[in-house]
């Protein structure tokens, strides 16, 4: 809510756009409208979460991000992607 508090303070200036955190625990009816391709760095990510103790990683934690991450690849048509919701209300239009 911070972030979305803060952007509708500065006039919706730029885009919004929403993180899938945990499919199915966290983020439930997410439906993706942009994807990342993170082929190239997802053994960098993985270390990166691993060592940030505010993750508090468990033995399951990383496996079921590995999972969100072969499945949303599958749907964007690479080998690993993260998904993200382009928030509607974004007041600029880019077109």
């Amino acid at each position: 809510m911070l972030v979305y508090d803060a952007w509708l303070r500065m006039g919706k200036l730029s885009e919004l756009h929403y993180y899938e955190v945990e499919s199915g625990t966290q983020s439930q009816h997410f439906w993706p409208t942009h994807y990342v391709d993170i082929g190239a760095v997802g053994p960098r990510k993985e270390k990166a979460c691993l060592v940030h103790k505010s993750q508090n990683p468990t033995p399951d934690f990383y496996p079921m991000h590995q999972r969100m991450q072969r499945f949303r690849g599958e749907e964007a048509g690479v080998r690993l992607a993260e998904a993200f919701i382009r928030h509607n209300q974004v007041s600029v239009n880019l077109l």
